[in-house]
């Protein structure tokens, strides 16, 4: 099951952002960058700020009841230099799962609420940013059609990393 988060949710959110980052990144960057980033972004206090945003959009996966993955949407954004390739733009800034669950088609259920919302909601760009390095998130993103037209930083900590890749995915009219 996939849902809309709302304030009740913002503690499993944190956890589940946290528990999903460290999994990911603590065996390509250390403990120290990871837990820097998680500090500096991932707190209850920064979630719930998110989630009062009106330009901010996270859906909760569920398996068993459980929260086990989620989504998180920026509405109504694009860095400057890519204003061009559209007029509205959803960014699908975190689309996490915990690894025990990796492989049940959640993600794809996840990626396709955001495809959904862009329809419903007339974007005419999804855009995301994902490591260059990421060759299986790279082509799942590529299955449903996104495509590399830029390069991205992602910051952790005191480290920048330029080797990102900004995708993107222009909907049908």
């Amino acid at each position: 099951m996939i849902r809309l988060a709302n304030a009740e949710d913002a503690l499993s959110l944190t956890y589940l952002a946290q528990a999903t980052f460290r999994q990911k990144w603590q065996p390509i960057d250390g403990d120290v960058l990871v837990e820097q980033y998680i500090s500096e972004n991932m707190q209850l206090s920064h979630i719930q700020q998110a989630l009062e945003s009106d330009n901010t959009k996270f859906f909760l996966a569920f398996k068993e009841d459980k929260p086990v993955g989620y989504l998180k949407l920026v509405l109504d954004f694009i860095p400057e230099q890519y204003a061009h390739i559209g007029s509205r733009f959803l960014q699908v800034e975190k689309l996490y799962l915990l690894s025990s669950v990796q492989r049940l088609q959640l993600g794809t259920k996840l990626l396709r609420k955001a495809l959904d919302i862009a329809e419903e909601k007339h974007y005419d760009t999804i855009w995301l940013g994902v490591w260059g390095q990421n060759h299986e998130a790279i082509k799942f993103y590529e299955k449903f059609g996104f495509r590399k037209v830029g390069n991205w930083f992602f910051k952790m900590g005191d480290k920048i990393s330029e080797d990102e890749w900004l995708m993107i995915r222009k909907q049908k009219s």
